[in-house]
């Protein structure tokens, strides 16, 4: 196994851990290889929140750690406003 390969499998683990312990019913995109080596293999915090088009092209900053709801808004909309939907 190549050593990225395993760091992923190794970090997938707790990951899904996580996801199933809080019931977290939303999306997630931890199982991608792909994703992971053009991107989530940099991630040094969790959370870490970026946003992805339609064609899988990253379209914002990334945002680490928790946000209110409120500030979640203003983020999503302004994501919006900046790259369309």
């Amino acid at each position: 196994v190549h050593s990225d390969e395993k760091v992923f499998t190794e970090k997938l683990s707790p990951a899904l851990s996580i996801i199933e312990y809080t019931k977290a019913d939303y999306p997630h995109i931890l199982q991608l290889q792909e994703l992971y080596d053009l991107y989530l293999k940099n991630v040094q915090a969790i959370p870490t929140t970026f946003f992805v088009d339609n064609k899988g092209n990253i379209v914002s900053e990334e945002f680490v750690g928790s946000r209110t709801e409120d500030q979640w808004r203003v983020i999503i909309d302004k994501t919006l406003s900046e790259y369309g939907n």
